[in-house]
């Protein structure tokens, strides 16, 4: 005879395997965000609010934008015509890099502003750099990316409190909210991180 807690045991194995059996795979559905096929998209915010970049009459501009939303292409400062969003966080701050057709390389933000406007904020790049790019955001704010000159890309946080700081080499691509990114770089194509709550 078998004992109480061997019977359970095989009831409800044999309950999970009738489950297992009877369980549907899940089902996804893709939306558009914009029909279109002159879009990229990079990032996308807790809200389901995407960011990338478009052609706009031959020249690369940076776009914000979301489900049954159209794209909107966020504005320039004068002598700017390109533009690329990189990031986006729960905020609705975009990080991204703007310049001129053939040089698009100065780091910059987009802060939303009221009505669906958004205000262009350039950022202050390494001291002795001549190009850089804002490439990630967290909730916290923390703005990340790269200065240099030529083919030297060093690591950089926009966002620290006394200017731009440099904190290593590479190129990050994404920040979490616990203040961790993730980069390629240091000489390598292999990925690492960096934990900023250890500088």
């Amino acid at each position: 005879m078998l004992r109480p807690s061997l019977l359970a045991r095989l009831i409800f194995s044999s309950l999970a395997g009738l489950h297992c059996a009877h369980a549907q795979a899940p089902q996804y559905t893709g939306q558009f965000i914009e029909s279109t096929t002159q879009a990229h998209v990079y990032a996308l915010s807790p809200s389901g609010v995407a960011v990338g970049w478009l052609d706009q009459a031959g020249f690369q501009r940076a776009w914000v934008g979301g489900v049954g939303q159209s794209l909107t292409v966020l504005p320039l400062p004068a002598g700017s015509d390109a533009s690329i969003a990189y990031g986006i966080n729960a905020s609705g701050v975009i990080c991204g890099v703007h310049g001129t057709a053939f040089s698009i390389d100065s780091p910059a933000l987009w802060v939303p502003s009221g009505a669906g406007t958004y205000a262009f904020v350039p950022l202050a790049l390494l001291s002795g750099a001549t190009v850089g790019a804002a490439t990630a955001i967290n909730d916290l704010g923390d703005v990340v990316g790269w200065s240099g000159s030529g083919a030297d890309a060093r690591m950089t946080l926009f966002s620290a409190p006394g200017g731009p700081l440099e904190v290593g080499s590479g190129v990050p691509s994404a920040i979490n909210n616990q203040r961790v990114l993730v980069f390629l770089g240091g000489g390598t194509f292999s990925p690492k991180r960096l934990d900023l709550n250890t500088l």
